[in-house]
């Protein structure tokens, strides 16, 4: 790799409530981002050896949660996240995500 290509690549790629993992088992013939917007695609990436190295498997946990929290949100402080019946639900859920 040049030093240019080199700074240009990237492993993790987020914007909120959406993340996207270079599959690392593919390279160096293919670059491919899969979907990792959920804490079950982070996982599996991980278990498959699709993202690898500590600070990537850490920083991509922590992503994956992000995205979950991200899409939590209400739509109005006065009323629960959607698909919830009630803030308790949403947090339950949420909190069930951390046992993986």
């Amino acid at each position: 790799f040049s030093r240019l290509s080199a700074s240009r690549m990237q492993a993790i790629k987020y914007t909120r409530g959406s993340l996207e993992l270079l599959n690392q088992k593919l390279l160096p013939h293919q670059m491919v981002f899969e979907d990792a917007s959920t804490v079950e695609l982070v996982y599996d990436a991980i278990k498959d050896m699709k993202v690898r190295g500590a600070p990537a498997i850490a920083i991509s946990a922590l992503l994956g949660l992000a995205a979950e929290i991200h899409k939590l949100r209400p739509i109005s402080a006065a009323s629960p996240p959607a698909g919830y019946a009630d803030l308790d639900e949403a947090m339950a859920t949420l909190f069930s995500k951390l046992d993986f």
